[in-house]
């Protein structure tokens, strides 16, 4: 069922808002009267706004609600052909965050690999006695 709330006006007319525009769709008109209640709440006023919120929205990406790319003087709206890209959807925190773990991150291998300090050279035997190699062997062996 869809949600209907209708926000009384005198002065600047009455705010109705879908929670759903399901039953706005063709394929939905002829069930439980739905093309009955599209026609009352659409074709009832004179003046009718309507208003699909999207990602696309400039006031959906921006933080402060005005568009980068439009500068007042517009509808606010994008072109057909324009699309948004993958970036100028993410949130401007977000970029922010991601530098700040990053730097983060950096000083952290940074600080661990200053710890483990330089390679030592450990002297080991070039020559190995024959008694030890075959007490060694034998004792392998015997496992």
């Amino acid at each position: 069922t869809p949600t209907l709330l209708i926000l009384k006006d005198r002065e600047d007319g009455d705010t109705v808002l879908l929670g759903s525009p399901d039953f706005l769709h063709n394929e939905r008109l002829d069930q439980q009267g739905n093309a009955s209640l599209a026609l009352q709440l659409l074709g009832s006023r004179p003046h009718l706004v309507w208003y699909l919120p999207s990602l696309a929205d400039p006031s959906a990406t921006s933080d402060d609600g005005v568009s980068d790319e439009h500068d007042g003087g517009g509808n606010g709206e994008e072109a057909p052909g324009d699309e948004s890209s993958f970036l100028d959807l993410i949130p401007s925190g977000w970029l922010w965050a991601t530098l700040q773990l990053t730097l983060a991150a950096a000083l952290a291998a940074i600080w661990r690999g200053r710890r483990l300090g330089p390679l030592v050279m450990e002297r080991l035997p070039v020559s190995i006695r024959a008694s030890e190699s075959a007490e060694g062997r034998a004792g392998l062996y015997r496992k």
